[in-house]
């Protein structure tokens, strides 16, 4: 089967202003600030990949010298829906709108070096509304008592049979991207693990992009 959506326009997406943290009830909790200072975008949809450094100890790994610590990098992309929308507000600013959170003391995220790319989308008012409705139906789905999902709109249609269902939504945009940086000795949590002995479940080739 061939499949076509509707003609796109391209939009602009604004760049973002900054990426930080904050402490939250003892969570780490990622933000991103951005603004349109001619209030066209409106919707917004993030994505971002976070890689971390932490050391590893093991005694099994030829390697490795006895209990010696080695550092590893960890790369993970996001899966969860991160959107947002000004459209209720006068102007087109976006301040410290949360993406993602992290509890400090039951992974290694931020056992020694921690870094987030944060990648910024403009969306349409209909794609804001597929992804909105998207993220209403993954995270509501899990009980028995949860409402049934609701049908997604698309703007794809399937040549040979236009009454064939389609799952997706097509958009088009330009990308904006910010990387920050967080050193464990600036938390203010304690009880980070710093290592494991279960061995490298990354690289240990430090990647281009990373900062002594």
């Amino acid at each position: 089967y061939e499949y076509v959506s509707e003609y796109l326009e391209l939009l602009e997406t604004p760049q973002i202003d900054s990426v930080g943290w904050e402490d939250n009830v003892g969570l780490f909790q990622v933000h991103v600030s951005t603004h349109d200072k001619n209030n066209d975008t409106r919707y917004y949809l993030w994505r971002f990949e976070e890689t971390w450094v932490y050391n590893v100890v093991s005694n099994s790994d030829d390697m490795y010298a006895g209990n010696e610590y080695r550092p590893c990098w960890r790369t993970e992309s996001s899966t969860a829906i991160q959107i947002g929308t000004t459209i209720n507000l006068t102007k087109d600013i976006i301040f410290k709108q949360p993406i993602h959170v992290i509890e400090p003391t039951t992974n290694l995220k931020l056992s020694k070096r921690y870094s987030i790319l944060v990648k910024q989308y403009a969306l349409s008012k209909e794609a804001y509304g597929f992804w909105q409705l998207l993220k209403k139906n993954t995270e509501g789905l899990g009980t028995f008592f949860d409402p049934l999902p609701s049908q997604l709109p698309t703007n794809i249609t399937c040549i040979e049979d236009s009454d064939r269902p389609v799952i997706g939504f097509l958009s088009a945009s330009s990308e904006q991207q910010k990387r920050m940086f967080v050193n464990k000795r600036d938390l203010p949590y304690r009880g980070i693990p710093f290592a494991t002995s279960f061995g490298c479940r990354g690289s240990r080739e430090k990647p281009n992009f990373w900062r002594n």
